[in-house]
């Protein structure tokens, strides 16, 4: 049964319940939908990996999307049931890439602050910044120090134009009413994905921890 299918025969049974995969930003990890998961509707069943690469116990794994896109492929297709992602940021760009080979088997797509083609002059300047960081401040962090300018350097790199423009999946993109930052490249991601809606939320960057019930309603509802 495709997934628009599932949607009705969900809504004929009167039930509304499946598994929804949370995708976290990149220097966060899977506690960062903590406050999501105790505001999540019953009968939904929660997963949040941590992304491959983003581990400070694997220091020698590194973030790339090839990997990052079939890991997400790998736990969506065992998953039984239907299946929902939510993304935030880098894990928004991690559903879009997964998404636009075709291979992503979910039903709904919800993106917060997704990126295309991140400026290469605005992320440059905030790599030169954040290279100043001293190396105690990843001590007690998510992910090591190498393993988080490997995955800025990809997220510099990335140009998600094509992938936006082949997902089939119906699609959600969020901005926070505060992220003056990326709500461009929020409205960008919306006009290139062909079943996509944009919508702003009262908030910042991390609508994971500022507005965690919205995203929620918008992951499960249907």
């Amino acid at each position: 049964m495709d997934p628009h299918s599932q949607s009705a025969a969900r809504r004929r049974s009167g039930r509304s319940e499946g598994h929804l995969v949370l995708l976290h930003g990149l220097g966060q990890g899977p506690d960062a939908w903590d406050d999501l998961r105790a505001v999540a509707p019953p009968g939904w069943i929660l997963h949040a990996p941590r992304l491959v690469g983003t581990d400070p116990t694997t220091p020698e794994a590194y973030f790339t999307w090839a990997a990052a896109s079939a890991q997400l492929t790998e736990l969506v297709g065992s998953l039984a049931g239907p299946v929902r992602v939510l993304g935030l940021s880098l894990g928004a760009m991690v559903a879009l890439h997964a998404a636009g080979s075709g291979a992503l088997a979910a039903e709904r797509l919800v993106l917060c602050a997704p990126q295309v083609r991140p400026s290469r002059v605005l992320m440059g300047i905030q790599q030169r910044v954040l290279a100043r960081m001293p190396e105690e401040r990843f001590v007690d962090a998510p992910i090591t120090r190498d393993q988080f300018f490997a995955a800025l350097e990809a997220v510099q790199g990335a140009d998600l134009r094509e992938a936006a423009k082949a997902v089939r999946i119906p699609t959600v993109v969020v901005c926070g009413s505060r992220d003056v930052v990326n709500t461009p490249a929020a409205r960008a991601t919306r006009r290139l994905v062909p079943e996509a809606s944009f919508l702003r939320v009262p908030g910042g960057h991390e609508l994971n921890r500022q507005q965690p019930r919205a995203l929620a309603e918008l992951a499960c509802r249907d």
